[in-house]
């Protein structure tokens, strides 16, 4: 699939009209990972900053070709590589752990745990404080005082994004 969509773009006889789609499609590839990241608590991944580099010479690329000039070579490569490194780029290690927590604490298979969590009838405030113990233990990471409220631990998305940001800051205290 990444080698169709990218050899549409490498084959596109007119080089502008390719790369005027291009600049706008890996400007909103792009702004869709930062949004991703910083939902995440992640917005300085490195990964981002190959995208936004992407971006900046696809976009050069087309100015350079509207007015005539030779189009720099590999940009599809590179957006080729940036596609398929996403999929390790934006994969969570952290959510397995919280999910096989959660898990255990609720006595609920991990397949079968539902996203709301407070429709689990053994999800009561004593579980919730044993996670979130569990979690910082396993993860050597301490969640945030505002990311002890209902409304951050009453869901497995929800937790996996306080733990990601528990991790990211007990990192960046320990650089």
């Amino acid at each position: 699939m990444l080698d169709r969509y990218t050899a549409a773009y490498q084959r596109c006889p007119d080089r502008t009209t390719a790369l005027g789609q291009l600049t706008l499609e890996t400007w909103l590839l792009l702004r869709q990972r930062q949004l991703h990241a910083a939902y995440r608590g992640t917005p300085d991944l490195p990964h981002l900053r190959e995208w936004a580099a992407l971006t900046e010479a696809v976009f050069l690329a087309y100015r350079r070709v509207e007015r005539g000039r030779a189009e720099p070579p590999g940009l599809t490569a590179r957006l080729r590589d940036l596609l398929e490194r996403d999929r390790t780029a934006f994969t969570d290690p952290v959510r397995p752990v919280v999910t096989r927590i959660v898990s255990d604490v609720l006595g609920v298979p991990a397949s079968r745990l539902p996203e709301d969590l407070t429709t689990t009838p053994t999800f009561t405030s004593f579980s919730v404080v044993e996670i979130v113990e569990r979690i910082e233990r396993e993860l050597n990471a301490e969640f945030a005082a505002e990311d002890i409220v209902p409304e951050h631990l009453n869901s497995i998305s929800e937790l996996t994004a306080a733990a990601d940001r528990a991790v990211a800051d007990h990192a960046g205290r320990t650089r």
